[in-house]
């Protein structure tokens, strides 16, 4: 759809306004309540819409009647991942290396004995002290600081409190 013919498209220049940052600043903010009367009904309207897609692709199996929060989850498909919570404190990091810690002096210090486990074995609280192994004490003493330099960022949820 061409406005201008070949012959009127040399002679004629198509006008556009130039628009300025401090032009856009000063825009009316206020926008007249028929526009987000209009975009309000057209949110709506598309949310319905939504929801009879979920309702066309979903066959439930199960007894349970499916929530529209549980239809939603479920319409967005096999390939949808949720984002993962992030750890509430580096206190929960520090623990779980402080197991990681033990375990590895623990293997080091038995890794002769070929011996298997009695069945009724209690397992105990026992620390091993630091052992000689200079490659397994500096492994630990970075990876220890490298936990507490991390800063967490926060990041976006991917599911509502609903779903």
């Amino acid at each position: 759809m061409n406005v201008f013919s070949k012959s009127e498209n040399k002679t004629r220049v198509a006008f556009y306004p130039r628009v300025s940052s401090t032009d856009s600043c000063r825009a009316n903010p206020a926008r007249p309540a028929s526009h987000s009367k209009k975009r309000r009904q057209k949110r709506k309207a598309l949310k319905n819409q939504y929801k009879q897609n979920n309702d066309r692709y979903i066959k439930n199996l199960s007894d349970t009647t499916l929530t529209d929060q549980d239809k939603t989850l479920l319409s967005k498909g096999l390939k949808f991942i949720p984002t993962p919570p992030k750890p509430n404190s580096h206190r929960s990091l520090i623990k779980d290396f402080n197991n990681f810690t033990r375990n590895m002096h623990l293997k080091f210090l038995f890794a002769d004995c070929n011996s298997k486990p009695h069945p009724f074995h209690v397992k105990s609280n026992w620390q091993p002290p630091p052992q000689p192994s200079e490659a397994l004490e500096n492994y630990l003493e970075r990876t220890k600081y490298e936990i507490a330099t991390i800063s967490f960022c926060d990041t976006q949820d991917n599911l509502s409190a609903k779903e």
